[in-house]
């Protein structure tokens, strides 16, 4: 009887803690199946399927009448360029493309068949999946546990940044799940994996995240890459080759605004007061639209600007295996912790007084279209966690999965999720839109109403377009002819 149970549990903890074997195929294919379909379906449960109400906050002033521009413009068949009113263009414009961050992705084709409720599920569902299918990869590449892939899983989908973004109506917030994709690409870079096929991938990923309406994830990559090259000389080259055709291949969506500089309200408004502020929001429940009553946090910033939560077995394992060991590893081939810089350096960009006086020193359009810098720590998470899985990985692997190193990583793991299930309860949009007053919007008013005789706005948007098709045109010719080569290299 003994011997039947002690091979039961060896095969468990095999199961929990090894990389993925052959044996557990199908338990592993079911096991992830399950994470998916139950990620996705709490997602939905979240947003309320999509039945709203759409009648609060961001959702109400800006979500809501922009989708139904666009819906205006899919039914009608025509170009979305003006609208017919300003209020959700930041009352300063008609021209819907002149805004940085307005959604503009292929999927809007699907308005002309959906509702804005089901559209707003499908488009959550798509990133969602997208994202999940970045972890895959990353699973694949680092041969990560159930244990280990479960605790990212977790915190990379609901943690406190993404799900109050949602809830108050942040819909351009999806790009944030394409961020797994940047992190492979920088994985690949740091392995010498540069060439023009590399390049092109990071730029075509760079445009889909500033389609989704995400521009302010599509700056904080850019930010990324830019101190990513101070750390890793060796890579400098490659890193200005990637933003720089990241920038031309967007310059579609990135010439348009250039018609409004100066008319944006680029005055700056919070950030986070210091590290303390940093680490009480990742272990803090913040009540969505509440006072927040954490001392050192600055009285300018929103809840749902400041919340990280993950619980604090959460952030423990984020500073333990994602900074302090991944800093202490000194194994010769480790290169990865290198990343640890560039993320730190976007932490501290989040701080209000560091980020004031670092864009008063650079007043470039890269740094004054961001109000509010404690969204740049969304990126830099994501790098931090995806350190600490593959050092909480790393870890599993020294200790031989022995059954006290699973028995509690597994226990903590139940005890984080519970954590993060409070916060979600919390920012739920059964919850979340009581707390605000009801404002809502008519949707009469969002019409498409383009202006021909607006040669300027017009102008602008054919030339960038030409440029990005010529970019894309140029990247295409040069992995053409690096692939040619290769060939014939070969043979």
């Amino acid at each position: 009887m003994t011997q039947p149970l002690n091979r039961g549990v060896n095969l468990l903890v095999d199961f929990l803690a090894s990389p993925p074997l052959r044996k557990f195929s199908w338990a592993n294919l079911s096991f992830l199946s399950l994470l998916f379909v139950g990620g996705l379906y709490q997602w939905c449960k979240f947003l309320n399927w999509g039945k709203g109400p759409l009648n609060f906050h961001d959702w109400a002033d800006i979500t809501g009448p922009r989708l139904t521009f666009l819906q205006d413009a899919m039914v009608k068949g025509i170009v979305p360029l003006h609208t017919a009113n300003t209020e959700a263009l930041g009352g300063i414009t008609t021209r819907f493309m002149s805004i940085p961050d307005v959604f503009l992705s292929p999927q809007i084709i699907l308005l002309r068949y959906l509702d804005l409720d089901t559209f707003i599920i499908f488009q959550l569902g798509l990133m969602y999946t997208l994202g999940f299918l970045g972890l895959l990869q990353l699973r694949k590449k680092f041969k990560l546990s159930t244990l280990a892939f479960s605790i990212i899983f977790l915190l990379y989908n609901f943690n406190g940044h993404i799900l109050a973004h949602f809830s108050v109506g942040h819909f351009t917030w999806g790009g944030y799940f394409l961020f797994i994709w940047f992190a492979l690409l920088i994985f690949d870079l740091l392995e010498g994996k540069s060439s023009w096929h590399w390049v092109t991938n990071f730029a075509l990923l760079l445009l889909a995240i500033l389609l989704q309406g995400s521009y302010h994830q599509f700056v904080w990559c850019i930010l990324f890459m830019l101190f990513l090259a101070i750390f890793s000389i060796k890579n400098m080259y490659a890193i200005i080759k990637a933003v720089t055709f990241s920038i031309l291949i967007s310059m579609v969506r990135l010439l348009p605004p250039f018609i409004l500089l100066g008319k944006f309200n680029n005055q700056f408004i919070a950030g986070y007061r210091d590290i303390l502020s940093i680490i009480n929001c990742l272990t803090h429940l913040l009540i969505p639209r509440s006072p927040i009553a954490l001392e050192d946090v600055s009285p300018g910033i929103s809840t749902w600007e400041s919340t990280l939560y993950v619980g604090i077995i959460g952030a423990a394992f984020l500073f333990y295996f994602g900074i302090w060991r991944a800093k202490a590893n000194s194994d010769a081939g480790y290169s990865y912790k290198v990343l640890l810089l560039p993320a730190l350096c976007l932490t501290f960009l989040s701080l209000e007084r560091i980020f004031q006086t670092f864009r008063e020193l650079f007043p470039l359009p890269l740094l004054t279209g961001e109000r509010i810098s404690s969204r740049m720590i969304s990126l830099a998470f994501v790098f931090i966690l995806v350190l600490a899985t593959i050092e909480f990985q790393n870890w599993l692997n020294q200790s031989q999965a022995s059954k006290i190193s699973i028995i509690i990583p597994g226990i903590l793991i139940l005890l984080g999720a519970n954590d993060l299930w409070q916060n979600y309860v919390l920012w739920s949009f059964g919850r979340a839109s009581g707390e605000f007053p009801v404002q809502g919007f008519t949707a009469a008013q969002w019409y498409v109403a383009n202006d021909w005789s607006d040669t300027q706005y017009l102008s602008l948007i054919v030339l960038g377009l030409a440029i990005s098709i010529l970019c894309l045109a140029f990247l295409i010719y040069k992995v053409w002819k690096e692939k040619l080569y290769q060939s014939k290299k070969g043979d």
